[in-house]
């Protein structure tokens, strides 16, 4: 286990946040925006538009799908709207969806060269609405297992995001609160 990289994310609906720790054990953290914008069209103009503006991007379905903060600044300079992967704290119904969240959590964590546990917010069920946070965790877990950065495995664990909130306190609390851009969790 002293060779097993350990990560914490943070799979938010407007931003995914990666936590690890340095060589002299200090956390370190990554971000991105959780969000893409659809080119209609792949032509060579937009492919050197985005290369030189050094915006990540994949090719699918015969679109350019541009990822992260950058894809968010684009999209706001034309005065458009960023689509998101996820809705309301669990994975959205874009057609989308799941390419683009794996794409984004895998740049995010990079390559791995050992082993990794990680342990992953998910949000418990609403109660004022009906969602699907099991199909949320599943679709986290399979993005999980089929990490496709290097030959290293990573063994993934949901926590509540507020009991994480808790969790990480150096001091006993009664009551955590986790306000996100999709819902508020409450542990």
């Amino acid at each position: 286990m002293a060779d097993t990289i350990r990560i914490g994310l943070d799979l938010g609906t407007k931003t995914l946040v990666c936590a690890t720790r340095d060589e002299e054990g200090k956390p370190k953290f990554r971000q991105e925006i959780n969000g893409f914008f659809v080119f209609p069209k792949q032509d060579a103009f937009t492919k050197n538009m985005l290369i030189q503006q050094k915006i990540p991007f994949i090719e699918r379905d015969g679109k350019f799908i541009a990822l992260g903060a950058k894809a968010e600044k684009f999209a706001y300079a034309i005065n458009s709207t960023l689509k998101r992967p996820m809705a309301e704290g669990t994975i959205s119904q874009e057609s989308e969806a799941i390419v683009i969240m794996a794409s984004i959590v895998q740049a995010l964590i990079g390559k791995l060269d050992k082993d990794a546990i990680l342990y992953y917010s998910i949000p418990a069920e609403a109660i004022n609405k009906s969602t699907n946070v099991k199909f949320h965790d599943k679709i986290a877990k399979m993005i999980f297992h089929n990490y496709k950065r290097s030959k290293a495995k990573i063994n993934a664990f949901p926590i509540n995001e507020a009991r994480a909130i808790a969790v990480a306190t150096e001091e006993p609390v009664a009551v955590c609160c986790s306000f996100g851009a999709g819902m508020i969790n409450v542990c």
